[in-house]
């Protein structure tokens, strides 16, 4: 007699970086079907954060990433 697989959820955190120009609309991220890009089941959920930095960040974070 086999033993029923029951799956149980676990949270996946995942953190995307843009880097692009000042035309692309950062809030269209937040409208975007991301539960049919993603091919979650019906009881997945996805929460997406949208936040723009300013331009010094993101040189200094760029300035890290190519020093490494």
């Amino acid at each position: 007699m086999s033993t029923p697989y029951l799956s149980q959820k676990r949270k996946v955190s995942v953190h995307l970086d843009l880097d692009a120009y000042g035309d692309l609309d950062a809030q269209v991220l937040r409208v975007l079907d991301w539960h049919r890009i993603l091919m979650l089941e019906s009881d997945e959920t996805v929460e997406v954060t949208v936040s723009e930095h300013e331009e010094d960040d993101v040189d200094q974070a760029a300035d890290i990433l190519y020093s490494q």
